[in-house]
């Protein structure tokens, strides 16, 4: 058996190493909960705060296509009823992604600011 054992792996221009066609999440983020920052990430380049519990990523290398999938989740440690996340109907790119954070008590459905948090699976163009 083999051993590869590397303290970095970089491409050969001596930049990041870029993986396509395998499995591994491609982006991810950690947003704050009022949307003005991302606390940290992967191949995000700016999040954009487009009012309470409604922003968008962008990435810095495009997927190749707008069919990838997307597992979000958040960190909300109050009361507030079940607070959901999802991608905003239609607004799947191949460059960026519109998501809304909203708050569902059953009878209604409020946008909300909490800490988001998701990854991004799919390919590199």
């Amino acid at each position: 058996m083999s051993t590869l054992r590397a303290d970095t792996i970089q491409n050969t221009s001596g930049g990041a190493a870029t993986l396509t066609k395998q499995s591994a999440a491609k982006a991810w983020f950690d947003k704050s909960a009022d949307g003005s920052s991302l606390l940290a990430s992967l191949n995000i380049s700016s999040l954009d705060d487009d009012g309470t519990g409604d922003y968008g990523l962008h990435y810095t290398s495009s997927l190749s296509a707008a069919n990838y999938a997307i597992s979000l989740g958040n960190d909300d440690n109050t009361s507030n009823g079940n607070i959901l996340c999802d991608v905003t109907n239609g607004t799947r790119a191949a460059g960026s992604v519109d998501m809304e954070a909203y708050n569902d008590t059953g009878s209604t459905r409020s946008l909300y600011d909490t800490r988001t948090h998701g990854s991004i699976h799919g390919d590199l163009a």
